[in-house]
């Protein structure tokens, strides 16, 4: 999400309509990210690659940038060695000066140079990749299986002669990765992608990240209590608020697979196994989805939020319980879903409910000011309660414990 040093919820309302309207517009930058970063892919092993997104807290900054975890698969299934595993980037904005009339056209300077594919450390790194496309094959993942058969043939590197820099349009971002991951230092200005649609570019940058390749479960495994960890009431709280930021920037984009919402967001394990890491939640996304949005996912967005105001899924009330063979039912679920919201005041007060139940009865995306409004009745509302329990950004309290 947008960068920004933590600070304590609360702000002023101008401040925060500033904010609320930076955040807005955000999800026009981020389809553009995402095209550019889909359209950089030169190889194979394309449908295994993956981003981790940080599911934070975002602040209003006048830097416009994506922080991810790039990671070759998320598939554990496949076993055989990586040519790479993972790259922690930002994709930071910045506008591509105007032409003026009659002078030279504006020339980006290219950020790195990249290998010939037949030299060095960058052909070995690469020379699996097909073979580990194959394992694939074997996986459990749905959404890579039937990906595989819709990539289009890799593109070969084109001869370029030597001491020629080649484009990432002729080697792609999993060569670079492969050469980078290892080597490049904190900080450093690897790639740019240019828009040609507009005057953005957005540049690749490497980071420092939280989010690890330990043991990860998904936000539905721990409501279900499939897993052995539990979320208290503040971290569940911190994270509402910060998935409804989250879906304020990033909804009708193809980051957010929102019709799978709750299984793609994943919350690390503590090294020792003993605790969940709440403050590195993130949104596992492939670049293979393509967004739908209707809005239905205002309604799954709703009962997400009322899963964590209760610390169980929404199957698990009474009325299904007597009838469970209507869980799969829409009509049913939104029915079960309002009564359900009726007692959120006594969970999450005023300010928890009246956020819900925008989500379940007032939200349209067919409103052209929907996130405007989706600020100010959900977010808005979520942010008041994590001030009123006193919380900072990460889910911890801001009150010192008298033990």
């Amino acid at each position: 999400m947008l960068r920004h040093a933590p600070t304590p919820f609360a702000s002023t309302r101008g401040k925060d309509r500033i904010k609320y309207a930076k955040l807005a517009v955000f999800w026009k930058h981020a389809n553009r990210m995402f095209r550019l970063m889909h359209s950089a892919w030169r190889c194979n092993c394309a449908p295994l690659h993956c981003v981790y997104i940080p599911v934070h807290q975002a602040t209003v900054n006048t830097r416009i940038c994506l922080e991810i975890l790039l990671k070759y698969s998320s598939d554990n299934n496949i076993v055989r060695p990586y040519p790479w595993r993972s790259i922690p980037l930002l994709i930071d904005h910045f506008d591509i000066p105007n032409n003026t009339a009659g002078t030279t056209p504006v020339k980006l300077r290219r950020a790195v140079r990249f290998d010939r594919a037949d030299s060095g450390a960058g052909a070995s790194a690469i020379g699996g990749t097909d073979d580990v496309l194959a394992a694939m094959s074997g996986s459990s993942t749905p959404q890579l299986k039937r990906a595989a058969g819709k990539l289009p043939a890799a593109r070969s590197p084109s001869n370029n002669p030597p001491g020629v820099t080649p484009t990432a349009a002729d080697q792609g971002l999993c060569h670079l990765a492969a050469l980078k991951s290892q080597t490049a230092v904190l900080g450093s200005h690897i790639h740019t992608l240019n828009d040609d649609t507009s005057n953005d570019a957005y540049k690749l940058v490497t980071a420092t990240s939280a989010m690890h390749d330990g043991l990860i479960w998904n936000l539905a495994d721990i409501l279900t209590g499939r897993c052995a960890l539990e979320l208290y009431h503040g971290p569940r709280l911190s994270i509402a608020h910060a998935i409804a930021v989250s879906f304020l920037q990033l909804y009708t984009t193809p980051w957010l697979n929102e019709s799978e919402m709750s299984t793609s967001i994943y919350i690390p394990a503590s090294a020792d196994g003993k605790r969940l890491l709440h403050e590195q939640a993130f949104v596992l996304s492939h670049f293979l989805h393509d967004p739908d949005p209707d809005d239905s996912i205002f309604a799954l967005l709703g009962i997400l939020l009322l899963e964590l105001c209760y610390n169980k899924p929404l199957e698990e009330h009474h009325i299904f319980k007597s009838r469970p063979e209507s869980k799969a039912d829409p009509l049913v679920r939104s029915a079960v879903a309002s009564e359900w919201t009726k007692d959120v005041k006594y969970q999450w007060s005023e300010e928890g409910a009246r956020a819900i139940g925008w989500c379940l009865h007032h939200a349209s995306s067919r409103d052209e000011g929907w996130r405007m409004k989706f600020a100010t009745n959900v977010v808005e509302p979520l942010k008041t309660l994590c001030g009123q329990a006193g919380l900072n950004q990460s889910g911890k309290s801001l009150v010192k414990s008298p033990c």
